[in-house]
């Protein structure tokens, strides 16, 4: 029955043909009845035969009464057959059918208003439609109802019901048009266990963040290691209303060398969160079993690391359709070392020049691909430079109208108190960042980690000196004596064995005549500078230069390199200082760093 017909219905047009018919005949049957009965009479009337229209008379009225019982007991199967009819509907669809006028009238209703608000049909019918609901929320204009029924043939809307006890039902109102008929049909439908489902469902997902952010706090998110003595660090996780796969951690392995790594994976919720922790002991027990099979116990590489971590769960990531964004950067000494894959970019601000530096690798994602060869990058730094790592969810962070919080900003904010403590700069990025949020939570958990370097008061340096010489093989003898000068004027602060020494002037020489001759091509008009410095427990001398780069954004070891026809004299190098390193500044000054310890031990351990 559709809905055309159920109005007609309810409001008394609606007829039964098959009714119609018998009722039709029986009347005609009626009639006849009742003119052969009258002209039968009337000709036994004029015959003087009283007694025959006497029995005709009581046949037509037995006749009659039959046929009005008839009739009646018809009406009455109709009536009943209605009923039941109309009980069936209302049984098998509890929602409420209204046929409103343009006065907003009731003008017919179903049944089944008696079991919604506990009115009786009677009740209802010639009432305006708010007894029935009110605190209508379909649209804030009328006009907009009847535009959607245009466009669409139908409006939904939701309500607050009114029951005749004073309770409210939660309503869902359908609203169309009839045609050819005046006003509008309403379907009212009771959606309470709806709405009890969706608070349940509600519950459910509160219950899913509150676990995941205790798995979150257990088991993503480390503290800063006590031991570090050159590093201020303050970190802050803000958790969002749904809890994401953001993490980070912390590995020391000695006062002057640890690792810092902050990842995030793709999705929101438990999985997400059960995924960065799985992601997270991977890289610890990478670490470990690597150093524990080396021979020496070496600690593995950035880059060692990560394709080992790589190894082991790219497949099950694959499977899952899920990456891995992660950056892991090694502080150690006064270098960093870092794989960025596919991580928000590393916020670098040095210190003697003020500016804001974003470190960015090439790699993808975990996850991606099954193959992958990650790529280190490396960065020289200095007392006061510092480094803040964050998720996207501080550069996503999204206000009322719209916009993003951005890097330009976060870089801005930076700079305002890049002379403060870590803690100080990340309670400026946190207030900031909130105050662009204004009263809007945030989507994504804001995650942000600052790591500025402090000198020690042991590690102060205690003498330094630097000079530039020109690229040509007469510069070498200045530059040894520059050398033999520095440590011979400064002998009294550290002790250090004549051979030792001698190997060392031996490895400076050998460095500056590979740059001279190799990077520089004797190239008069280039300058190689020769930086030393002098600690308490370490000489480092640094080499820059803008000739041809021996060892691009990465740590190599000299054993394994193969640079032009000195491979010997290298080998020197390595066998006579502790460390070596080779990077790029970002002026694109290619600079070479060795360090050598007064105590031969400290390097390895």
């Amino acid at each position: 029955m559709n809905t055309n017909e159920r109005i007609q219905f309810l409001d008394g047009k609606l007829s039964f043909k098959k009714a119609k018919m018998d009722l039709a005949l029986l009347v005609v049957l009626f009639f006849m009845l009742s003119l052969v009965s009258y002209v039968l009479m009337f000709l036994f009337y004029l015959q003087q035969k009283s007694y025959c229209a006497y029995a005709i008379a009581f046949v037509y009225i037995v006749s009659t009464s039959l046929i009005v019982i008839y009739v009646l007991r018809y009406i009455k199967n109709i009536i009943n057959d209605r009923d039941k009819l109309e009980r069936i509907i209302d049984s098998i669809n509890p929602d409420v059918l209204l046929l409103l006028g343009r006065d907003r009238k009731i003008k017919a209703c179903t049944g089944t208003v008696k079991n919604m608000f506990g009115y009786s049909v009677k009740e209802v019918l010639g009432q305006d439609s708010g007894i029935l609901y009110g605190d209508r929320r379909l649209t804030q204009k009328a006009g907009e109802i009847y535009e959607s029924i245009k466009e669409q043939g139908f409006h939904v809307g939701a309500a607050k019901g009114k029951r005749k006890d004073g309770k409210t039902v939660p309503l869902e109102i359908i609203t169309g048009e009839l045609k050819g008929q005046p006003g509008v049909v309403l379907l009212l439908r009771d959606i309470t266990q709806r709405v009890l489902i969706e608070e349940a469902l509600k519950d459910a997902r509160a219950k899913e963040v509150k676990i995941a952010g205790s798995i979150q706090q257990s088991l993503l998110i480390a503290d800063p290691p006590k031991t570090l003595s050159n590093v201020d660090v303050a970190a802050m996780t803000i958790p969002s209303q749904e809890a994401d796969g953001d993490f980070y951690d912390f590995l020391s392995y000695n006062s002057d060398v640890f690792d810092f790594v902050i990842g995030d994976v793709m999705g929101k919720g438990v999985s997400a969160a059960l995924l960065a922790a799985g992601a997270k002991s991977q890289i610890q027990n990478s670490i470990t079993s690597m150093i524990t099979t080396a021979k020496d116990f070496h600690v593995p590489s950035p880059k060692e690391i990560l394709m080992s971590v790589h190894a082991s769960i790219v497949q099950e990531l694959i499977n899952l359709e899920s990456f891995l964004t992660l950056c892991y950067a090694r502080f150690e000494n006064n270098l960093l070392t870092y794989v960025d894959c596919g991580h928000t970019p590393i916020m670098y601000y040095k210190n003697s020049s003020g500016d804001i530096f974003h470190l960015k690798g090439d790699n993808m994602p975990i996850g991606f691909r099954m193959r992958e060869t990650y790529v280190e990058g490396q960065q020289i730094i200095y007392p006061g430079d510092f480094f803040v790592f964050y998720s996207d969810g501080i550069t996503e962070a999204m206000n009322f109208e719209g916009e993003m919080f951005g890097e330009e900003r976060l870089a801005k904010v930076v700079k305002s108190v890049a002379q403060e403590s870590a803690q100080d700069i990340l309670s400026e990025i946190d207030k900031t960042v909130t105050d662009f949020l204004g009263s809007k939570s945030a989507g994504d958990d804001l995650t942000c980690i600052v790591i500025k370097i402090v000198p020690k008061e042991e590690d102060d340096i205690l003498f330094t000196e630097n000079k530039e010489f020109s690229c040509e093989l007469s510069s070498l003898v200045l530059i040894r004596h520059m050398f033999s000068d520095f440590t011979s004027n400064h002998s009294d602060c550290f002790d250090m064995p004549e051979a030792i020494m001698n190997l060392l002037l031996i490895a400076v020489n050998e460095a500056a005549t590979n740059i001279i001759q190799h990077a520089c091509r004797e190239d008069k008009d280039m300058q190689v500078s020769v930086n030393l410095e002098l600690y308490t427990d370490r000489i480092v001398i640094e080499f820059g230069h803008r000739g041809d780069s021996f060892v691009t954004n990465k740590s190599k070891s000299i054993k394994d390199s193969t640079f032009h026809e000195s491979g010997y004299g290298l080998y020197i190098i390595e066998e006579s200082v502790d460390k070596v390193y080779y990077f790029r500044e970002k002026n694109g000054k290619n600079m070479m760093k060795m360090v050598k310890f007064f105590d031969l031990g400290i390097a390895n351990n």
